[in-house]
């Protein structure tokens, strides 16, 4: 009660898995190019994702999110989703995915500019780029990469949401993915905790857009040439 409700469907006790990237295994994400890495990664994990839960179609979202410091490591809160979804057939390709992406993500760079999403003057902000849901599960190879974590509830303000919907562990890592079980979701997260500024976010926005765009074309493009 009381939740907005883009949060009030989010269950408690769902078990939060965490993915922090490996920097010699995934490759460094260098600041000339952490955009487009970033877009490839997610297709590669889109693909992943379709391929072990081929019983239904993945629906994509893109919800918007402020960063607010937390107590004990936990430096993330998802507190403004924004109700912008996709939701695509089973034989969606690579490059529907993208185009999907490229879309919802453009969408989220359109509302920054007009100031329709709220945006606080300072303080470290994150931007949630995509959320991945698929049933009825994650297969074992990707819920081997997980770290399983306990459920719990968080305060911000007003509300209070469950780790589910909130938590970043780890303050160092730019690129974060979190994984919930019980819910069958993947979340990639893009952190950025330097003061930018609404119209700096916007921009990141559209070239997000713009990579995954030109990145629509490339069907034929494997999960090993993603990695």
């Amino acid at each position: 009660p009381g939740l907005p409700p883009d949060l009030a469907g989010a269950g408690r006790g769902h078990v939060q898995a965490e993915i922090a990237l490996d920097a010699e295994r995934m490759g460094r994400l260098r600041a000339s190019c952490g955009v487009s890495d970033f877009c490839l990664l997610l297709g590669a994990l889109s693909l992943a994702v379709t391929q072990t839960t081929a019983a239904q179609a993945p629906s994509i979202t893109v919800p918007f999110a402020l960063s607010r410091p937390g107590g004990a490591g936990a430096v993330g809160y998802h507190t403004h989703p924004v109700p912008l979804a996709v939701a695509l057939p089973d034989s969606a390709s690579f490059g529907d995915l993208c185009r999907a992406w490229a879309h919802t993500i453009g969408n989220v760079g359109q509302r920054l500019e007009a100031g329709l999403l709220p945006y606080p003057a300072s303080g470290p902000r994150q931007i949630s780029a995509v959320h991945l849901d698929a049933q009825p599960g994650l297969g074992p190879a990707l819920a081997q990469l997980a770290l399983g974590l306990e459920p719990g509830v968080l305060r911000l303000g007003g509300y209070e949401l469950s780790n589910e919907v909130a938590q970043l562990r780890d303050p160092e890592m730019p690129l974060q993915l979190t994984s919930c079980g019980s819910g069958a979701s993947l979340r990639a997260v893009l952190r950025m905790d330097h003061g930018f500024s609404a119209a700096t976010v916007a921009s990141l926005a559209r070239r997000m857009a713009d990579t995954l765009a030109r990145a629509a074309g490339s069907d034929r493009l494997s999960l090993a040439a993603l990695r």
